[in-house]
């Protein structure tokens, strides 16, 4: 990808689109890969505030950008997430994924889990938190971590 302007704010790619990512804008905030993207996530500018990927993205994800914030995964994506960014505060999993939770970052507040069959019990050992169940998909709603005081609940 060439040419791009430096003040783009969001990146929608086509449906086929599936080529390694080269030459993004340093200020990108908003980057939606395509339905059958499935390179290696390289190159990421350091800004990016929301990524999400493709339906058919399956490769292991590694050097995401420091200042993510959401994160959205697609359809088929399987693989155990480790070393997400610190500040990542929303993590969407697609329908197929069924890995542990057991390394998540410390920002982490939303987990939306599309796959309702997902056993979340690696998360009980290390969060306090609330579910929402319905039709689609379970919302985890992280309120703190166990052990550690939350201004919020004010409980420990």
């Amino acid at each position: 990808m060439e040419n791009l302007p430096d003040n783009l704010h969001t990146l929608k790619l086509g449906i086929k689109f599936n080529k390694k990512l080269e030459n993004l804008p340093d200020n990108l905030h908003t980057l939606q890969l395509s339905w059958d993207f499935n390179q290696k996530l390289e190159n990421l500018p350091e800004n990016l505030h929301t990524l999400q990927l493709g339906e058919t993205f399956g490769k292991k994800i590694e050097n995401l950008p420091d200042n993510l914030h959401t994160l959205i995964l697609g359809y088929k994506f399987n693989q155990t997430l480790e070393n997400l960014p610190n500040n990542l505060h929303t993590l969407q999993l697609g329908i197929c994924f069924n890995q542990r939770l057991d390394d998540s970052p410390p920002n982490l507040c939303i987990i939306k889990i599309l796959n309702k069959n997902l056993d979340i019990d690696s998360l009980h050992d290390k969060y306090i938190f609330d579910i929402i169940d319905n039709t689609y998909h379970r919302i985890i709603n992280i309120k703190g971590r166990k052990g550690m005081f939350t201004k919020s609940s004010n409980k420990f």
